[in-house]
């Protein structure tokens, strides 16, 4: 399948309380300067929430948290959710935190 940034710029969950801040993330992370991070990020985000990632503000600051499978969500353990956003994220961590600050703030 093709995917367009118009794909990806959807809430693939908005049933989900924190919608209006996944679609503000979404379409924040297509504006970023570098295009082919803000591809990969953007892929890597709309896949992390349409398995059930919620965003959160807490009291250690801004965190992508997973729903797991017994609340309703994809995620089979928080630890595996972990290993997923080692992986894929932690090269973009000074991105994200800035594209979730923005986000939050304008929430």
């Amino acid at each position: 399948m093709s995917w367009t940034y118009a794909d990806l710029v959807v809430d693939p969950r908005p049933e989900l309380p924190d919608s209006p801040l996944w679609t503000r993330l979404l379409r924040k992370t297509v504006l970023l300067e570098d295009k082919s991070i803000a591809e990969k990020l953007l892929r890597h985000f709309w896949t992390l929430r349409a398995a059930g990632t919620i965003i959160r503000n807490t009291h250690i600051g801004i965190r992508l948290q997973p729903i797991l499978e017994s609340d309703g969500g994809d995620w089979e353990s928080e630890d595996f959710f972990n290993e997923i956003r080692r992986t894929i994220l932690a090269p973009y961590a000074d991105v994200i935190k800035t594209l979730l600050m923005n986000v939050v703030e304008e929430g």
